[in-house]
């Protein structure tokens, strides 16, 4: 890149930084483990920031996709166990006098 473009390229970086930082302002949240003193400002620039799951859609609709195949894996074993029962008292022996029964 030539050096005037490398100069428009910065221009317009600074440019849309400026732009950006009201929107950024209030993410400044400053969680470096840098000791500053009382009278030192907040840093003027974004360090770091915390994001959380419900920021990232995608992150919501698998929690809710487990969640979904948690229950119907669980509803299934409900009707499992709920036809074994009834195949157990269905197959239970039952004695008569002399005869026995299925």
């Amino acid at each position: 890149m030539s050096t005037k473009g490398k100069q428009c390229l910065q221009v317009a970086v600074d440019f849309i930084k400026e732009q950006l930082k009201p929107i950024v302002q209030r993410l400044l949240d400053d969680k470096t483990q840098i000791k500053r003193g009382k009278a030192e400002p907040r840093l003027p620039y974004l360090t770091c920031m915390t994001v959380e799951h419900e920021e990232f859609p995608w992150v919501i609709r698998a929690m809710k996709r487990e969640k979904r195949v948690a229950e119907d894996a669980k509803k299934a074993e409900e009707a499992a166990r709920r036809r074994a029962a009834e195949d157990n008292a269905d197959n239970m022996l039952l004695f008569d006098d002399d005869e026995m029964h299925y």
